[in-house]
């Protein structure tokens, strides 16, 4: 799958499987923490960020540079399917943080980065 972008289910970690670990090619970029519709999507962020610190390494893929203190991925997300409504933000839309500063903060993203904006993000 080397020029392919994916999103695997169950990705095993350390402290659980992520519910998806994100792909530009070869190169794991993100993982994301899937809750249920009423769930509150910017405390999700925290396990996320408990599986970038708990992936191991594996010669199927490489890691996109890093790590970053403990994070082992540059980008977590949380979501829950709800479209983002700044009335309820932290119960809606794609909570994101970039992981290779301590200073990022968690944020609510109106829409899903594509692999082309990730990888945008990197470089």
């Amino acid at each position: 799958a080397k020029q392919r972008n994916l999103a695997i289910a169950e990705w095993p970690t350390a402290s659980g499987p992520a519910d998806y670990a994100l792909f530009c090619g070869l190169t794991l970029v993100g993982v994301v923490e899937a809750k249920r519709r009423r769930k509150n999507v910017s405390a999700a962020i925290d396990q996320s960020e408990r599986y970038s610190t708990g992936l191991g390494a594996d010669a199927a893929f490489s890691f996109a540079g890093g790590p970053w203190g403990e994070h082992k991925v540059p980008f977590v997300f949380a979501a829950n399917g709800r479209s983002y409504l700044k009335q309820i933000e932290t119960e809606s839309g794609i909570w994101f943080r970039d992981t290779r500063r301590g200073a990022n903060h968690r944020r609510a993203l109106v829409s899903w980065p594509t692999p082309a904006g990730l990888t945008g993000l990197l470089e």
